[in-house]
């Protein structure tokens, strides 16, 4: 079980951020971030503290 205090979700992220999907795949893709998959639902998540650096860093 993952901690999800540390990561976001693919949909928590756009919500909370108020971001799109294709914006949130780009960070991702052009920041080379590792997306770790859950092996008991279908989400894939991203660890927070990366990808708020990433958009601080690259928007």
């Amino acid at each position: 079980m993952m901690d999800t205090d540390l990561y976001y979700t693919q949909t928590e992220a756009c919500s909370v951020l108020r971001i799109s999907l294709k914006k949130f795949k780009s960070i991702i893709k052009n920041n080379k971030l590792p997306v770790y998959k859950s092996s008991e639902t279908a989400n894939a998540y991203v660890k927070k503290k990366d990808f708020l650096n990433a958009m601080l860093n690259g928007i």
